[in-house]
């Protein structure tokens, strides 16, 4: 539109130079109808011009809001995988825990074990030192035993008579 108004205005011009010459009907026919063509071209172009920078204006509106869209999208998303990694974490130090708690179990029945082993262990070497006290003869005992033997002959066993 602006390109017709401006091949329309020297048209415009040169009809009204002629028309200042000649006073012809004709001319001032024609130089009334682009006139009033070349006016409404303008107000078009004014429109026009005025409808652009409205647009341009909710153009950038929008322009900002999907940035800010973008903004809040990326906020979420970070929030997102931040309670998404608190969760993996609750979860592990859960687990963890949970280990730490069955392997702090284990160690306690293993030194219970050890404890009654080692108590088992002094109760049957205390035994064994009484048994051995307690069936040891004396020297001078096993001595005569062993004189009777080479006069006498073995002794019977218990429980058998003796004969003479």
């Amino acid at each position: 539109m602006e390109l017709q108004a401006r091949q329309l205005r020297p048209t415009v011009e040169r009809l009204e130079a002629a028309a200042a010459h000649d006073a012809g009907a004709e001319a001032a026919r024609w130089r009334a109808a682009l006139r009033a063509e070349l006016a409404e071209l303008e107000r078009q172009i004014r429109s026009l011009a005025d409808e652009e920078a409205r647009l341009r204006s909710v153009a950038s509106g929008l322009d900002l809001q999907a940035r800010q869209l973008r903004v809040r999208r990326d906020a979420l998303m970070a929030g997102y995988e931040a309670a998404r990694a608190r969760a993996e974490v609750g979860a592990l130090l859960a687990e963890a825990h949970r280990d730490s708690a069955g392997l702090l179990q284990v160690v306690q029945e293993a030194e219970q074990r050890v404890a009654r082993t080692r108590a088992a262990a002094d109760a049957l070497h205390g035994l064994a030192a009484r048994q051995a006290l307690e069936a040891a003869p004396s020297v001078s005992e096993e001595l005569t035993r062993r004189e009777e033997e080479e006069l006498w002959g073995p002794r019977p066993e218990e429980g058998e008579g003796r004969t003479s």
